[in-house]
């Protein structure tokens, strides 16, 4: 179950809305039948909660204000509530680009709030939008987005034209490539290639490209020069990407519900156990593992935990001494 407080704070996060749309305030009644309580008191608990939502600098007037007068319940919300600041390019590009890496699964929704965002904007600035989305391209973690196209076209030999941001020239490219290999190295998803034009192998990270276009021309078998100069422990092909059983707390069961639905399965204790590809390398799944703040187990394979134990006793010596 979630903590009482964080319950508190998301059946706030409904109510506050819903009585300010009231001008005059909604009925008693109706706020206690919409939020769920079960009596007055148990309102003017949350109530008393949501006195502490402001935003800085915390002056007097930059509290929201909620209380029950007469038999309805009131809200007061600082200027700042009903008149959000302007979006800049640079803010509205990262939004978008985020709301983009939602991918399908929220589909009208995402359209819907995709339209409103641009309409927030002023006139003229859609070019510098586009490029600066470009700049804030994000790769789903857990499904990426061109993994099956460049997967085929490795498979198949067949060349390629990306659309790509190149980071260190800041601009975007159209380079047409010959698909090697797909790698991921500290978090991120790489794809090896020869480029023709440049008679030479070059590296593209997969969340830099915003585009693909798959071409008719077959190119001979390559073999790529990328691994020779790194660590091939530091890859996991995705082909070969091994998987871990993670138990996780009941007080995650929120969280575990929502990123794995039906495939995590609930134990005895309360806690969740799911099964997960330890993607990124180990390095970085460990990492995300510590991330949970001992609310998060490996409990197979034996020598990820052993790993995970081995990182944990070093940071012990640290923190301590």
């Amino acid at each position: 179950m979630k903590p009482d407080f964080l319950h508190r704070l998301e059946r706030l996060l409904v109510l506050i809305p819903f009585v300010a749309k009231h001008k005059a305030g909604a009925p008693l009644g109706e706020v206690l039948a919409f939020g769920g309580y079960r009596d007055r008191a148990e309102l003017e608990d949350d109530l008393a909660l949501a006195a502490e939502i402001g935003l800085p600098p915390e002056e007097p007037g930059d509290f929201l204000e909620i209380t029950i007068q007469d038999d309805r319940v009131e809200a007061l919300l600082p200027q700042r509530f009903n008149r959000p600041p302007r979006l800049t390019v640079d803010e509205a590009a990262a939004l978008s680009a985020s709301l983009r890496a939602l991918g399908d699964t929220v589909g009208q929704t995402l359209a819907a709030a995709l339209e409103r965002l641009r309409h927030a904007l002023p006139e003229g600035v859609e070019e510098a939008l586009a490029d600066a989305e470009r700049r804030y391209a994000i790769e789903p973690s857990d499904a990426t987005r061109w993994h099956d196209v460049l997967e085929r076209a490795i498979e198949r030999r067949t060349e390629v034209t990306l659309t790509y941001w190149a980071q260190s020239k800041d601009i975007t490219t159209s380079p047409t490539v010959e698909p090697l290999r797909l790698h991921v190295h500290r978090g991120h998803w790489y794809l090896v290639a020869w480029n023709p034009a440049l008679a030479a192998e070059r590296t593209y990270r997969v969340d830099r490209i915003a585009g693909i276009q798959v071409n008719a021309r077959v190119f001979e078998p390559r073999k790529s020069l990328a691994l020779e100069h790194h660590d091939d422990s530091m890859f996991a092909s995705r082909g070969i990407e091994p998987q871990a059983e993670v138990r996780f707390s009941a007080a995650l069961e929120s969280y575990v519900r929502e990123r794995w639905g039906g495939d995590a399965r609930r134990n005895e204790d309360g806690s969740w156990s799911v099964v997960c590809p330890v993607r990124g390398g180990e390095a970085h799944f460990l990492s995300w593992i510590l991330g949970f703040g001992g609310e998060a187990e490996i409990v197979s394979p034996e020598s990820l935990r052993a790993s995970l134990g081995a990182r944990v006793a070093k940071l012990s010596t640290v923190y301590c001494a």
